[in-house]
């Protein structure tokens, strides 16, 4: 399904949010306050690819 932007979304999603996208960083291993969360979601394996956190303004929702 494309948006009024030009945008693409999922044919089945009951409920869109489109945002635009001011501020984006990959998590850091050392920024972890509480270790242990960083040892239960992260291992050797994904290590190399951490989430990111990104802020933004909801500039639209839709509702089918």
């Amino acid at each position: 399904m494309e948006l009024e932007s030009g945008d693409i979304s999922f044919t089945e999603a009951r409920m869109i949010i489109e945002c635009r996208k001011f501020y984006a960083e990959p998590f850091k291993k050392d920024s972890f306050v509480d270790k242990s969360v960083y040892d239960s979601a992260y291992n050797e394996e994904y290590s190399t690819s951490m989430h990111t956190m990104y802020i933004g303004e909801i500039v639209s929702v839709w509702i089918k």
